[in-house]
Formats: structure tokens, C-alpha cells, sequence
């Protein structure tokens, strides 16, 4: 691995943790919050293939994570992120696809679509469970 930035490091400017809700996930006992069903070693798998650098891609995560099971479009997630297509777009297509060295899985289409405000209908994008591990797994980092 190299030393440049993983997902779980938190850049300056990034939706906060107060901004959020839990949608989808679970409290444990502790109070903790869990990602959706998945195996232990899950965790340590993502933390090997999380090469993301960038707050960009961070911030676009956190809001697809933050809107649960209900999913964003792209035109939800601009307005919801302030920014522009040709910001948020690209961050969210490496977070599904990947890009160079980057391994996509991150977020998925649901198979969902919802109306723009022009009236074309736009995919839902929704976490998988390994952009929710990577989200929780930020947080906890954050809290520590």
C-alpha cells in the first residue's frame, strides 16, 4: 500500500457525523453502530482495498451511506453535497466502478429509478455493504 489518503481518513470539510443518521444500520450493545449483515473479516477486507483518496469521494459515500435504503440520484446527491455534476458524478461512478487503482463495489444501482427535475428518470444509487463498513469504520476512527 502507499501512504496516500484511504477512505477512513477523514479530510477536512467532510459532512459531519451530526449530519447523519444511522438508516440501515443497527446499535449494538455498546452503542456502536454496525453495518448491515456481514462476516468479521469483511471489515479487515475493506480496510486492505480501500486505496481512496480524496474527501470528494469520502463526502459522496457518506451521503449515499447517510440516505439508508432510500438511495440518491445524482441530481439528489449534487444538491445534497452542493457540488456540481462534473464533481460529484465522477466520485460516485469510481465508488461503483473503480478507477485505476481504486477498486469500485462501494455503492450499487438499486434497480430504482426516481424522477429529475426535468422529468427524466435517474437511477438510485444505494451503499453496499462494503461502503457501509468503510462509512462505520470512518466514524469509529473519528470517535477514537
Amino acid at each position: 500500500m502507499t501512504d496516500s489518503p484511504t477512505l477512513f481518513d477523514v479530510p477536512d470539510g467532510t459532512v459531519s457525523d451530526d449530519d447523519r443518521d444511522n438508516m440501515g444500520a443497527s446499535i449494538n450493545h455498546e452503542g456502536m453502530v454496525e453495518a448491515p449483515a456481514q462476516g468479521d473479516t469483511s471489515v479487515e477486507a475493506a480496510r486492505r482495498i480501500a486505496p481512496l483518496s480524496g474527501g470528494k469521494r469520502l463526502e459522496v459515500l457518506a451521503a449515499i451511506v447517510h440516505a439508508g435504503h432510500y438511495g440518491l440520484t445524482d441530481e439528489e446527491g449534487q444538491e445534497i453535497t452542493g457540488m456540481n455534476q462534473n464533481t460529484y458524478r465522477p466520485r460516485r461512478v469510481e465508488l461503483s466502478e473503480g478507477y485505476k487503482d481504486i477498486e469500485g463495489g462501494w455503492v450499487k444501482d438499486s434497480q430504482k429509478r426516481r424522477p429529475t427535475s426535468t422529468g427524466s428518470m435517474a437511477k438510485v444509487w444505494v451503499a453496499t455493504n462494503k461502503g457501509w463498513t468503510a462509512d462505520i469504520e470512518r466514524r469509529r476512527k473519528v470517535a477514537a
